[in-house]
């Protein structure tokens, strides 16, 4: 829906119309302003409905409470694995494992990236907003323009659980390893 939406804003003639072309394709400079009027009450009204999409998925306490019991799910293999597999011959220990861990992990990490891409979609959009050409626009239309720009430029982001941002930079920070400090200071002291 996004990428449609980027392509016919970025692709819309008469909002990245130059000026030399403004005076030979309209009458007046006020026919070719109601013109974009009306393009950006479009954008506007589209921009909203899916910023209602993006908000109704980033305040969801369904999607919140779901990705946490899967952190929570994903915390208590470890324990799992470690007490109740040393039971199993190696081979149905190293299945078990296998078979329980890639599924979460595929699953998880898709997860994130489903995060990242709503993101990176409003990112775009913000972008293709800011190529516009709004040179000869009235004061009513930069007005309509800069609440546009101002809006697109707050990125939501899902969140899961105790306020854990669902995106990328997330995943790689819930995979992180802490490195094992070493005993003595870098400064010899």
């Amino acid at each position: 829906m996004v990428n449609l939406f980027s392509k016919n804003i970025a692709s819309n003639q008469l909002l990245n119309l130059p000026y030399n072309s403004i005076t030979s394709q309209y009458k007046s400079i006020e026919f070719y302003n109601e013109a974009v009027n009306k393009e950006l009450k479009t954008i506007y009204y589209q921009h909203l409905l899916f910023l209602r999409a993006v908000q109704t998925a980033c305040h969801s306490n369904a999607i919140r409470i779901y990705g946490g019991l899967t952190l929570i799910l994903g915390l208590a293999f470890i324990p799992f694995s470690l007490f109740v597999l040393k039971h199993f011959t190696k081979i149905l220990r190293m299945c078990t494992f296998l078979s329980t861990l890639v599924p979460y992990g595929i699953f998880f990490i898709e997860f994130f990236n489903v995060g990242q891409l709503a993101e990176n979609q409003q990112i775009k959009l913000n972008r293709v907003l800011q190529q516009l050409v709004w040179y000869e626009w009235n004061i009513e239309n930069r007005k309509t323009y800069m609440m546009l720009l101002s809006r697109s430029q707050n990125i939501d982001s899902i969140t899961i659980g105790f306020n854990q941002k669902v995106n990328r930079i997330s995943l790689l920070k819930n995979f992180q390893i802490p490195e094992l400090k070493s005993k003595s200071s870098p400064t010899g002291l």
